[in-house]
């Protein structure tokens, strides 16, 4: 049984006890990217050039600011690529959202923003056997109506996490629990299915929010999220669907946070999110792509860049023609010169991924070798699957994360183009594609950009692609794509206390899934916000800003 002690040093194998004080995830690493020469195309500094007049606005406005500079800040304006299309914390995955719900309903565990495990709701937890924890609560925890918060409450978000009536995309993170219960007020009591490792990571995960069962249930579910209450740091003030979400403070929070407001807007081009964080009309922007960091680092404004805790993949739906075809799917991923994408449009700043697994994690293969570049034996494979030119659709988002997504699309689509592929690309806005990964509505390939939850393969690997995973449905062809050996192979993973046993079976997944080419592998992306020098930034690995004092604050 793994225990994580407070040093932060890597776990030992003696003995069965684990507390959240200090717990550290093995082998998490926050690196920090030198975006100091950023590579600037013709193409792109037309793109974000920022008009005159507008630069003219700027300098007044930065003049009309300067008595009052000294001023607190009561509202940190976050000027975001996508905005916020829904309240429920289990019908989406994206970042933006996830990022609102994190701070407005909290989670038994939090996630640091190096990795780690701190306390949330819970203050404690403890492995007293292979397949039973047991959370030790907070005390003096309210809702944001004044309710009390209990044992009870996490008990009931959890079965509904599980439920198919809530469709939620997370039902699989906790497909192990075989029951949730309390013991009292203030202790959980949770038994698997089988040893599950993994359970206080995936309590301050994706689908761990807590909502309050009593006040639910009496507005019901429609009611409840128009106007959400929860236990978080930041309360819920107003809404408008799509273009802007205000918090405000929760000041009984036991690390009552620095802001006494927070909004959030929509602002979807880059050169209108960087003008609006010059002038201060915005306090933190996001998906500042590496040409722009220049025009950001300035005397009042600053680039806070990491590289991201999450995999850039496309998702390959198996069940559609032609890309049921192995020798198709192989060659869309030979035909991508990976190297020169990330050269020119991350300023080399992107680490190409290699396999389905997240460097550093439990699971990686050192000696695996890059994923190769061969026009040539790409166009080989097409004739040898008789591929006519047939139309393969593939949607992805226009720079909602990275500033260049869009970009990226058309390079690749060029270079599909060049060895005969007939791929047909369509630009989607968030809300669009969470609306369509909710329903696993894809029908070609599609832009993912999914975060690893911990520093182990089942952080993302099996989180997504489990028989319940929101992207298992596009693998799930029986003959000759049958996922059934992975399966297996990720079932006895997640039940292993042994993180040199449960490394072997992730390798041996890999294998599969770079055969069998489910999804075609890109990059671990630079993330770079750009903030007002007045606001200190912490990201956390997975773009994810948590608003408590450690992470958000006034310099």
């Amino acid at each position: 049984m793994t225990i994580f002690d407070s040093t932060g040093s890597r776990p030992s194998m003696t003995g069965v006890g684990m507390t959240a004080a200090g717990a550290t995830l093995p082998g998490d690493t926050v690196i920090r990217v030198d975006l100091a020469a950023p590579v600037l195309t013709r193409r792109r500094f037309v793109q974000l050039a920022v008009p005159a007049a507008a630069m003219a606005a700027a300098t007044t406005a930065l003049s009309g600011r300067m008595a009052a500079a000294q001023a607190p800040i009561a509202n940190v304006v976050f000027g975001l690529a996508a905005g916020v299309s829904r309240l429920d914390p289990y019908l989406t995955t994206d970042l933006v959202e996830q990022m609102v719900f994190f701070n407005l309903f909290d989670t038994p565990a939090h996630a640091m923003p190096d990795s780690s495990l701190a306390p949330s709701l819970a203050l404690s937890w403890n492995s007293v056997n292979p397949t039973t924890w047991i959370f030790k609560l907070r005390d003096g925890v309210t809702w944001h109506n004044g309710d009390p918060f209990t044992a009870e409450d996490i008990v009931f978000s959890l079965a509904r996490v599980v439920d198919p009536a809530a469709k939620s995309l997370f039902a699989g993170n906790f497909a192990a629990i075989d029951k949730a219960s309390a013991d009292d007020r203030l202790t959980l009591r949770i038994t698997t299915k089988n040893p599950d490792p993994f359970m206080p990571m995936r309590l301050a995960n994706y689908g761990a929010h807590v909502l309050p069962h009593k006040h639910f249930q009496a507005v019901g579910a429609a009611k409840f999220f128009e106007a959400p209450i929860g236990t978080g740091p930041y309360k819920f003030k107003e809404f408008v669907p799509g273009q802007s979400i205000v918090l405000e403070r929760n000041d009984r929070y036991w690390t009552r946070p620095e802001f006494p407001t927070i909004t959030f807007r929509k602002l979807p081009e880059l050169s209108a999110r960087t003008a609006a964080v010059r002038t201060g009309e915005v306090h933190v922007i996001n998906g500042v792509s590496p040409d722009a960091v220049a025009q950001v680092n300035t005397a009042s404004t600053q680039a806070v860049t990491s590289l991201s805790g999450s995999a850039f993949f496309l998702v390959v739906n198996m069940r559609t023609a032609p890309l049921g075809n192995r020798d198709v799917r192989h060659a869309l991923s030979l035909a991508l010169d990976r190297n020169s994408i990330n050269r020119n449009l991350f300023g080399g700043q992107a680490q190409l991924l290699k396999e389905p697994i997240l460097a550093g994690s439990i699971g990686t293969d050192p000696a695996r070798p890059d994923l190769r570049y061969d026009p040539d034996q790409a166009r080989d494979l097409l004739r040898k699957a008789g591929y006519n030119k047939e139309e393969i659709l593939f949607e992805t988002m226009a720079n909602a994360y990275f500033g260049v997504d869009r970009e990226i699309g058309e390079a690749m689509t060029a270079m599909w183009s060049a060895v005969g592929l007939n791929v047909k690309m369509s630009v989607i806005e968030p809300a669009v594609r969470a609306q369509k990964n909710a329903a696993r509505a894809f029908n070609g390939l599609f832009a993912a950009y999914f975060a690893s939850q911990y520093s182990d393969a089942a952080g993302l690997l099996w989180r997504s692609m489990n028989p319940q995973g929101i992207l298992s449905h596009y693998w799930n062809v029986p003959g000759a794509n049958d996922p059934a050996p992975f399966n297996q192979l990720g079932a006895k993973a997640v039940t292993s206390f042994d993180e040199k046993e449960r490394a072997q079976l992730y390798k041996q997944m890999s294998d599969i899934m770079l055969e069998a080419m489910p999804w075609i592998l890109l990059f671990q992306p630079p993330i770079i916000f750009a903030t007002s020098k007045r606001v200190k930034l912490v990201p956390g690995p997975n773009i994810l800003v948590n608003f408590r004092k450690e992470t958000l604050s006034a310099i």
